[in-house]
């Protein structure tokens, strides 16, 4: 099944990063002071909040349409990709130093600008990219992105084990980012030239809009409490959380990213080339799937009981219980993903929208009610506010019924 195989794929690329992340994870745990650490995983945080902005040109866009529409999405989603990101890169630029003010971090904003620059490069190939994914093709994607995942943490864990200075990730961004548009450059493309058509533009905009608001709070969804917690905590507290979430819930996000990944163009697929009938069928049959996903970050809770303390200088100890409490965070936010992106296949990005957007202001109130000021307090926070998003799996969107008049004038 190409699904399997895809997935298999993209679980290489992430066991790459992921092995990559450890050795990275380690040399900062012992050459960075807590509150370094701390200021490091925030910037990162922040860089990738706007990076998330990129998502409005049309990438998942060019992956849903019809075969017949493929050459002007093509066209006009690589014309708006362009835009977007060179907003994107000056926006952060011109935002870094209030950023900075509002965190009282003043170096920051440095590392913001910097990073910034790394946005203008990903437009180059970012098409080529979407086509692969449309076509079901992620065994290159899958390698070709673990490595340079993997070059980007091992960049940080090198720089840093010969001179420890925090701007090693501004400028492991900008070398990765090169050597992402070296690895897909080579990747074949139908574009052949931009285009800007409005009504083209129009609709791409329009169902890239809403994917966009839901990848948006899906990723606020995610660094909502890091956010919040840089303010709530104190700088060496914020320091031990940012790294419990390294080691327990960022291990287990990228499994999930790695799903999530391959689920997406083959639920298109299935609903773009078979018959309703079959295209159902899987819809059913995925849910198994997910849920062997959600027993891995199980086993990952408890395996975090012991690879904390093995792997770890003495110091972060004390943030064992708070990793296996993150992992178990990851169990909802997969499961919520997984029912948001088939109404997104189905041509229904709105309901995914109301589900994301949902959740991801249910987790900021409750941090905003609960004002943790404790690393613990802040795990329990997002646990209890993700196992609230289960709720909405008993949640379908309203079938609409037309009469008989109405269905025959549309015939």
């Amino acid at each position: 099944m190409p699904f399997i195989h895809n997935f298999s794929w993209m679980m290489v690329a992430e066991v790459l990063s992921r092995a990559s992340r450890i050795v990275t994870l380690f040399v900062l745990a012992a050459n960075f002071t807590n509150s370094e650490y701390g200021l490091a995983m925030l910037a990162l945080v922040i860089h990738e909040l706007f990076r998330v902005f990129a998502r409005l040109g049309s990438g998942t866009k060019i992956i849903q349409c019809d075969n017949n529409e493929l050459l002007d999405t093509l066209q006009n989603a690589a014309t708006l990709q362009w835009f977007v990101v060179l907003a994107i890169a000056f926006s952060q630029i011109i935002l870094a130093d209030w950023i900075a003010q509002y965190y009282q971090q003043p170096l920051l904003a440095d590392l913001l600008k910097y990073m910034a620059i790394a946005h203008i490069f990903y437009p180059i190939v970012t098409v080529r990219i979407f086509e692969q994914q449309r076509q079901n093709k992620l065994r290159f994607y899958g390698i070709a992105s673990g490595c340079c995942i993997a070059f980007e943490n091992l960049f940080i864990a090198m720089y840093v084990y010969f001179e420890s200075s925090i701007f090693a990730i501004a400028y492991a961004k900008i070398a990765a980012a090169i050597l992402w548009v070296s690895l897909f450059y080579r990747l074949p493309s139908e574009l052949i030239t931009y285009r800007c058509q409005w009504v083209i533009l129009k609709q791409n905009i329009s169902f890239s809009s809403k994917t966009f608001v839901s990848e948006l709070s899906r990723t606020l969804r995610f660094q909502a409490d890091s956010l919040f917690a840089a303010r709530l905590l104190s700088p060496e507290l914020f320091g031990l959380y940012s790294f419990a979430k390294s080691a327990g819930l960022g291990i287990a996000q990228s499994i999930s990213i790695a799903y999530i990944t391959s689920l997406y163009p083959f639920l298109c697929q299935q609903f773009r080339t078979n018959s309703q009938v079959r295209a159902n069928t899987f819809k059913r049959h995925a849910w198994p799937f997910s849920l062997c996903v959600c027993a891995l970050f199980i086993m990952q809770a408890l395996a975090a009981q012991f690879y904390v303390e093995w792997l770890f200088d003495t110091r972060w100890k004390e943030a064992t219980n708070l990793v296996s409490l993150l992992c178990i965070a990851a169990i909802p936010t997969l499961l919520i993903d997984h029912k948001g992106l088939i109404h997104r296949a189905q041509d229904n990005p709105l309901f995914e929208t109301k589900i994301i957007v949902t959740c991801t202001t249910s987790l900021i109130a409750g941090i905003l009610y609960m004002q943790p000021t404790t690393t613990f307090a802040t795990g329990i926070t997002v646990v209890i506010c993700s196992t609230l998003w289960c709720l909405f799996l008993l949640i379908s969107p309203k079938k609409r019924y037309y009469p008989a008049s109405l269905r025959a004038q549309a015939i």
